[in-house]
């Protein structure tokens, strides 16, 4: 939990080390209206996957039905507000908070990748406490930090803009995601169940 919480709040001290306090500003109101809707709805989700997928993992030996149905449901409620932000992000920021907050619509439009990834990914990645692999789930944890830390460095060390900055951190973030989901997928099954 402690590296989870620090590799959220990396970018915070990443930005005001390279970029200065000012963007740290525009950044968290980004993250703040992109992260409220994913709060609501995947705890919402989550806490009802949780305990259908336990009890179904721990009396069946599988609980790959529940995930690939809440792993579709969620991917559905993603779909809308990715592509609103992706298309409209700037203009909504600029039209809701004024027009000097318009860079956060830009960065929420390619955050916005990370943010639906979080949604789909954040109930799912529980199969990791299911199957009792927290040691796994740790080290994915760990490089996600380090990771992130690499990305920073490197996209602020060749100058990148902070949007494309931004935009690395972003596709690094959905890479890890991936095998993240992809990994879940595979803790569905309980191999000792079936040789029981």
């Amino acid at each position: 939990e402690f590296v989870n919480r620090l590799t959220n709040q990396l970018p915070v001290f990443m930005l005001n080390a390279y970029a200065g306090p000012a963007v740290v500003g525009v950044y968290n109101l980004s993250t703040r209206m992109l992260g409220l809707p994913i709060q609501l709805i995947g705890g919402a989700i989550s806490t009802v996957f949780q305990q259908k997928a336990t009890d179904d993992y721990n009396s069946t030996g599988t609980c790959r039905p529940i995930f690939i149905k809440t792993f579709k449901t969620l991917s559905l409620i993603a779909i809308v507000p990715t592509l609103i932000i992706v298309f409209f992000g700037p203009g909504l920021f600029a039209l809701v908070f004024g027009e000097k907050w318009r860079n956060a619509g830009s960065y929420a439009r390619v955050l916005i990748l990370l943010f639906s990834g979080k949604l789909i990914v954040s109930p799912l990645s529980y199969l990791f406490f299911i199957a009792r692999k927290q040691r796994e789930d740790f080290l994915w944890h760990g490089w996600m930090l380090v990771s992130n830390i690499l990305v920073f460095k490197v996209a602020f060390e060749v100058q990148l803009s902070l949007v494309n900055v931004l935009l690395a951190y972003s596709l690094n973030y959905l890479l890890i995601y991936v095998i993240y989901i992809t990994r879940s997928y595979f803790l569905t099954q309980n191999d000792t169940f079936n040789k029981a």
